[in-house]
C-alpha cells in the first residue's frame, strides 16, 4: 500500500507561498515518487496553481479569510485523517510568524488528525526528502501565448514578484529594491525585467524611478 502524506501549508494567500508549497511537495515527491502526497492550502490562495501539478494527489482548501478569523471544525472537516505523515509549514511552531487564526488553526490540526506530525517540513529525517527541486509548471497554452506575445526579446528576462505586509520589516525597501534591479542590470547585458504580484505605491514607485 501506498505511503500517504500530506503537507500542511496553510498561509497568507499570496502567490509566493503556493510556489513555496509547491516546491516542498515536489521535493518529497522526488525522494518518494510511489508515495500520495497531498496538500493543504488557504482558501484564497491560487490553488489553480497546484492542480496543474501531476504529482499531487489532492488539494483541500481551509477558508481562513485574515489572521483574526475564527477557526471551527467546518473549516477543514474535509480533509481525511488517514495519513502515514503530516508535514506543516516551519512557521506553524513560530508563534511570530503564525500569528492569530493561523496559529490557532495548526494547534486544532494537531488534535483532528492523531497522526504523527513533523514539526517541519523537511525537517525530520524519517521522511526522505530531495532538497533544491526545479519547480517547472506545465502551463497553459493561453497563458503562454500572452507570455511569448508580450514579453521582449532578450537573452535573459527576470520576473520580480512584490508583495505586503502590514510589517515592512519582512521585505526590501525601495532603496533595497532599486539595488537590486541596478546590479541585474549591471550583471546581465541583454535583460529584461518583469514586475508582477501585488501592485501598491510602493511597487509603482520602482517603475516610475
Amino acid at each position: 500500500m501506498k505511503k500517504k502524506l500530506l503537507v500542511n501549508f496553510v498561509y497568507w494567500q499570496n502567490v509566493g507561498h503556493v510556489i513555496e508549497a509547491l516546491r516542498y511537495t515536489l521535493g518529497y515527491y522526488r525522494a518518494n515518487p510511489d508515495w500520495e502526497i497531498s496538500l493543504v492550502l488557504n482558501k484564497n490562495a491560487p490553488s489553480a496553481l497546484a492542480q496543474i501539478c501531476p504529482w499531487i494527489k489532492e488539494i483541500y482548501l481551509v477558508d481562513i479569510p485574515d489572521e483574526d478569523a475564527e477557526i471551527n471544525l467546518s473549516t477543514y472537516n474535509q480533509i481525511p485523517k488517514n495519513w502515514d505523515y503530516v508535514a506543516s509549514t516551519d512557521r506553524s511552531v513560530k508563534k511570530e510568524y503564525c500569528p492569530g487564526a493561523f496559529w490557532e488553526y495548526y494547534r486544532q490540526m494537531d488534535k483532528y488528525l492523531k497522526v504523527r506530525f513533523v514539526s517541519a517540513i523537511c525537517g525530520d529525517k524519517k521522511i526522505p526528502y530531495a532538497p533544491r527541486q526545479k519547480l517547472l509548471l506545465d502551463l497553459p497554452k493561453g497563458n503562454l501565448d500572452y507570455a511569448k506575445k508580450n514579453l521582449l526579446k532578450t537573452k535573459v528576462k527576470i520576473g520580480i514578484m512584490f508583495g505586503g505586509h502590514k510589517n515592512s520589516k519582512y521585505f526590501p525597501s525601495f532603496k533595497s529594491w532599486r539595488m537590486i534591479i541596478d546590479s541585474l542590470y549591471k550583471q546581465y547585458d541583454d535583460l529584461s525585467v518583469y514586475f508582477s504580484g501585488k501592485l501598491c505605491p510602493f511597487t509603482l514607485e520602482v517603475i516610475i524611478h
